[in-house]
């Protein structure tokens, strides 16, 4: 599978996607998610049928995918684990992503894809900061690939999200 990065021309198609795949809660606005593309170091890559994306930042040492979805009619088929793989294999540094805790049926299954590619779920506290005003922080844990991560590295990792993603002041 090849993959594309795609500009701002070709946000709505990456925010219809967005939108189906993720509560409110952990997203942007529809402005907020756009303004990203100004930003050197966040991209978006597409299947080149564009019906996937990974939104990713990238630190140098340590890649965040924020965002990962597949269309919702096309979820099921392979294409996920596909562009998973080859963006795995075409990207330098530590890749981590956040995910939910295993606690409902649907993040069981979810943290068991990304177990499946290779990423560990490591336990530590983490809490995401809201992307919109008025949203509470949502508990997640940060699954990194590859192997785990000592307190030190998630703490590391966990202050790059909070100072480059989300603005955020601990």
């Amino acid at each position: 599978m090849k993959l594309v990065s795609v500009g701002v021309s070709d946000f709505d198609i990456v925010f219809q996607i967005m939108d189906k795949a993720f509560p409110n809660t952990e997203m942007r606005t529809y402005e907020g998610q756009k303004k990203l593309f100004d930003i050197p170091n966040y991209s978006v890559l597409m299947n080149e049928e564009k019906t996937a994306f990974i939104a990713q930042w990238d630190f140098k040492k340590a890649v965040y995918i924020e965002h990962f979805a597949v269309s919702d009619s096309l979820r099921g088929n392979g294409i996920g684990k596909e562009m998973l793989e080859e963006f795995l294999n075409t990207t330098n540094g530590r890749v981590f992503l956040e995910a939910e805790p295993p606690e409902g049926e649907m993040a069981k299954r979810r943290i068991g894809f990304y177990e499946r590619i290779g990423f560990v779920l490591n336990q530590y506290y983490y809490l995401q900061p809201s992307y919109r005003n008025n949203e509470q922080p949502i508990e997640l844990k940060i699954m990194t690939h590859g192997r785990g991560i000592d307190e030190k590295q998630f703490e590391e990792l966990k202050k790059l999200l909070y100072s480059h993603v989300y603005n955020f002041k601990e």
